[in-house]
């Protein structure tokens, strides 16, 4: 059975670009795509993701409720970012997110970050 993903991401390019990566993985099933942190909310529970991959920006400002950064926190969660400053560590620590991947590095870190996570729940992928 493949990994379920959802990816969030305000960007339409690097979230097509990300769908593209992730499809050339047959482990992987990209259930759902998000550009607002809402839409990303809404998505977990109607696609039952393994892993959420959310790009913290998205989740500042008055989207960022505690209920839907709870509900994201049920799945596996991969913070990605194209900054690691005060702001974005902040986002991070209330996100709580199971691993974190800096944008710059998410064609080389992205699908073995993936299956790290699956392993460590459910044995090797």
């Amino acid at each position: 059975m493949p990994i379920r993903v959802l990816l969030a991401d305000d960007s339409d390019a690097l979230r097509h670009a990300i769908a593209r990566h992730l499809e050339t993985e047959p482990k992987i099933q990209l259930v759902g795509q998000a550009k607002e942190f809402k839409r990303a909310v809404q998505l977990v529970s109607e696609c039952s993701p393994d892993v959420v991959l959310l790009d913290l920006r998205m989740t500042t400002a008055l989207d960022a409720d505690e209920q839907g950064i709870r509900q994201i926190c049920e799945c596996k969660t991969i913070a990605m970012s194209a900054s690691l400053d005060d702001e974005t560590l902040a986002l991070l620590g209330k996100v709580k997110a199971d691993a974190f991947i800096d944008k710059m590095y998410l064609y080389d870190k992205l699908i073995p970050t993936i299956f790290e996570l699956m392993a460590k729940e459910t044995g090797p992928v």
